[in-house]
């Protein structure tokens, strides 16, 4: 009582998670396509909600399951981007609860999720034999230390040293064919097909002051070089792309 009047839950005081969470559609990649959250507001304006949707599928990796009566605090999306690689650009939507948007007199705090920065990665996970040239480079770039079969025999200290430690991959660009009249007559030298794929980088600058209170970030834009490699009917293998080098595109200083 206040004044003699019945006190009004104040979005502060009110449950942060008296919700209920419907999943929707289907994805190929795999997971569903849409989650949309719905919760009491007030009698003028009914029910509040909020929807996440992705056509590569949503994966809840942070729940305690609805049992436990707890909110779902984060979600992975994925967005397919090119198709013959498999390649796909994920971000984590990550749950707030934003009183400064809640009606005034309202049963409870209304709910958002934020987006986080989007990175490229497989859609269906690395490829043991990947064979696109940006498909050889985001295996080798997504699992360095493990995918050392991606680089030419003596090139890969170089190119680890050259791109250091990043925080993910935000982007490829790439030849949608490769233009072998020139080449062809390099062939003929001994010299093998060439080709470019250029990556952005995503590091970290050192400053804890970024957005959002974490530590700043910048793009970096690499170039690598690949060698084509002939089936080998001995041996049993296909035609494959290897890295043999990898340049800054405008470095500092």
């Amino acid at each position: 009582q206040v004044n003699g009047a019945a006190s009004v839950p104040t979005p502060v005081a009110s449950p942060a998670n008296d919700e209920l969470v419907v999943y929707g559609g289907n994805s190929p990649i795999g997971g569903v396509t849409h989650i949309s959250i719905f919760w009491w507001s007030t009698a003028q304006e009914g029910y509040g909600s909020t929807q996440i949707a992705a056509p590569g599928g949503l994966k809840v990796i942070d729940w305690d399951g609805a049992a436990e009566r707890t909110p779902i605090r984060t979600v992975r999306a994925r967005y397919p981007e090119e198709d013959r690689s498999q390649l796909c650009k994920e971000s984590t939507f990550t749950r707030f609860l934003d009183p400064d948007y809640t009606s005034q007199g309202a049963y409870r705090p209304a709910v958002y999720y934020v987006e986080g920065p989007q990175a490229l990665v497989f859609c269906y996970g690395i490829p043991q034999v990947p064979f696109y040239p940006e498909a050889v480079v985001l295996a080798y770039l997504l699992d360095p230390a493990g995918r050392r079969d991606l680089v030419v025999d003596g090139s890969y200290t170089t190119i680890a040293e050259n791109i250091t430690v990043y925080r993910r991959v935000a982007a490829l660009q790439y030849h949608k064919t490769v233009d072998a009249v020139g080449p062809v007559q390099s062939l003929q030298r001994g010299s093998p097909l060439q080709t470019k794929v250029w990556a952005s980088l995503v590091y970290p600058t050192g400053d804890p002051t970024g957005d959002n209170g974490g530590p700043n970030e910048e793009t970096r834009l690499f170039e690598f070089t690949l060698e084509h490699v002939p089936t080998n009917n001995s041996a049993r293998t296909t035609d494959q792309w290897r890295i043999v080098g990898v340049a800054p595109v405008n470095p500092k200083g």
